[in-house]
């Protein structure tokens, strides 16, 4: 004996009028004007402005997001990372809504050599979750690690030194050096006068 639904002539009768009627009642009840008011009348929650806002001290930021490839930066390869990445550290500047470029982890920056080479000074005090201090050469390390690894895209091909570090030619990015613990020099292979304009 077949069963009624899956007996390969679907429903009969009068268990047609039956499922007939149960969508018609669903539909004459979504269509209840009383209730499309009451939804009408519920105000939409307003967007805050953050800096009116007084969070306690401790606050905890609670974010939904897909599992990340990885939150290392030398491991971002989709957006969810780098929203992750860019909340977690600091690079060396930072952009506004309007395009500026401002400072984050470097205070101060300035063209050298024609444009062909960038000298950043950190901030001073800027420590990692432990109280490591963050130092130039954290940057070149991580820089070099990112390079190596080829997940930059386009973003430090015109570093000296990024094609034979690429290649395997090279253990390091020839291009970026710590001067001191708070200053770090980028040579590019192209001249870049107007990219760090603030």
């Amino acid at each position: 004996m077949r069963s009624r639904i899956t007996g390969g002539r679907g429903l009969r009768g009068s268990s047609r009028w039956w499922v007939l009627l149960a969508v018609l009642a669903l539909t004459a009840g979504a269509c209840d004007p009383a209730a499309s008011e009451q939804v009408a009348a519920t105000p939409s929650p307003s967007a805050t402005d953050a800096s009116d806002v007084a969070l306690p001290e401790g606050a905890t930021l609670r974010w939904a997001v897909r599992e990340p490839a990885g939150i290392v930066p030398s491991s971002v390869v989709d957006d969810t990372a780098t929203v992750i990445v860019d909340t977690l550290f600091d690079s060396l500047t930072d952009v506004s809504e309007d395009g500026t470029v401002r400072p984050s982890a470097a205070v101060t920056w300035e063209p050298l050599d024609d444009g062909r080479r960038w000298r950043f000074v950190l901030r001073d005090g800027a420590v990692y979750h432990d109280g490591t201090p963050v130092t130039a050469d954290d940057f070149v390390t991580s820089w070099t690690m990112t390079v190596d690894q080829g997940r930059t895209g386009p973003h430090l091909q015109d570093v000296v030194g990024y094609r034979a570090l690429r290649a395997g030619r090279s253990s390091r990015l020839a291009g970026v050096r710590a001067v001191d613990d708070r200053t770090l020099d980028v040579r590019l292979k192209r001249h870049f006068e107007n990219t760090l304009r603030g």
